[in-house]
C-alpha cells in the first residue's frame, strides 16, 4: 500500500470520535487502519463480510483477540465511521489524496515501500493456500488466489522498473 493512503491518519488523533474509540480500547486506531486497508485492497467503500476465520487471522496480525476486534468494529459502527450496511464513511474523500496521473515518478524508496507492502499482503494471503503432493497448491478462496497472483504481477513490474532505472544510472 502506498503511503498516500494514510495521509489523513495524523488528523484522526484530534478527532473526538477517535478519541472516544481510543479511550474504550487503545487498539482502535490499528483496527481502523486495517479497515481502511481492506477497503483500499478491495477498491471499494464496502467492507466485505468477514468470516470467523478472517476475523481471527486479522486480529492475530494486529496482536489482539478476535472478540476484542469485534468490539472495536462495533465501536467504529457506533460512531458512524462504518454504516450499518458496512460502508466506510468518507471513502471518496480519501481517494482524492492518492497520486494522480501525471504526478512525479515514485522514488526508489517509495517503490521499496510498495514492495514491502506487497510482500506483507502476499504473506497474509499465503494463509489461504496449502501445498499438496506433487508441489501443487490448493486455495481456500478463489478471491485470495486471484489477488495473490495479481500482486505477484505488480511486484514483478515494480522490480523490472527498478532494474531498468539502475541500468540507466
Amino acid at each position: 500500500m502506498s503511503t498516500e493512503w494514510y495521509k489523513n491518519s495524523s488528523t484522526q488523533m484530534h478527532d473526538p470520535d477517535m478519541e472516544y474509540i481510543q479511550s474504550n480500547d487503545p487498539a482502535s486506531c490499528a483496527v481502523w487502519e486495517w479497515v481502511k486497508g481492506e477497503c483500499r485492497r478491495n477498491n471499494s467503500d464496502k467492507l466485505d463480510f468477514l468470516s470467523e476465520d478472517e476475523v481471527t487471522v486479522a486480529s492475530r496480525r494486529l496482536g489482539i483477540e478476535p472478540d476484542r476486534m469485534k468490539n472495536i468494529l462495533n465501536l467504529i459502527v457506533s460512531v458512524g465511521w462504518i454504516t450499518p450496511d458496512k460502508r466506510v464513511r468518507s471513502w471518496g474523500k480519501w481517494q482524492t489524496s492518492s497520486p494522480r496521473k501525471g504526478s512525479p515518478p515514485r522514488s526508489r524508496w517509495e517503490r521499496k515501500q510498495d514492495l514491502e507492502a506487497i510482500d506483507e499482503r502476499m504473506k497474509e494471503l499465503g494463509w489461504h493456500r496449502s501445498e499438496v503432493a506433487g508441489g501443487e497448491y490448493r486455495w481456500s478462496s478463489e478471491k485470495a488466489k486471484a489477488e495473490y497472483f495479481e500482486l505477484k504481477k505488480e511486484r514483478r513490474a515494480i522490480q523490472a522498473m527498478m532494474v531498468e532505472e539502475a541500468k540507466c544510472s
